[in-house]
């Protein structure tokens, strides 16, 4: 498996974080209002409890997307004049492209390759370390979720009865 291959996994598991947690987040969005009805009623503890809930899936849902994002467009200057890099390839007119691939030398050849595939490391390392802080604010994301739904179906258990 090449680096690069490491980079579109890391893309695609960040757009299935980003989709999922997106529609969680919705998902308490939509039903806030009526959880909120549902607090006014509730016991001051209940109401402590939903609304608590509900900001903490807001605030954890925003860190998902925030992480998420920077996964899939990690930051840093990662062009590094190799003739061997896309970026790099671009910065050259056509002519000097030609020019430096056809007179470099194997062990130049080489070291670029080489520089490419460090760089493509570091970026795959940036991408993984966004994906491990959404994943762990996805849990929080989850879990005050959780205790919203929990919670608003006691009050409304309670409020009916």
């Amino acid at each position: 498996m090449h680096i690069s291959d490491y980079i579109k996994f890391a893309d695609a598991k960040a757009g299935l974080i980003l989709t999922f947690v997106a529609a969680v987040g919705a998902l308490v969005g939509v039903t806030a209002p009526a959880a909120l009805a549902a607090s006014k009623d509730a016991h001051v503890l209940a109401a402590m409890i939903l609304v608590g809930a509900h900001v903490a899936t807001a605030v954890s849902v925003a860190a998902v997307l925030w992480y998420t994002i920077a996964a899939i467009h990690p930051r840093g200057d990662y062009a590094h004049g190799s003739i061997v890099s896309f970026p790099d390839i671009a910065r050259m007119k056509p002519s000097e492209y030609v020019d430096k691939i056809t007179q470099a030398s194997a062990a130049e050849l080489l070291r670029n390759c080489a520089l490419h595939n460090a760089t493509l490391a570091s970026i795959a390392v940036a991408k993984f370390a966004s994906i491990s802080r959404a994943m762990t604010w996805a849990r929080v994301a989850l879990f005050a979720a959780y205790v919203a739904a929990l919670t608003f179906g006691i009050a409304s258990v309670v409020r009916a009865a």
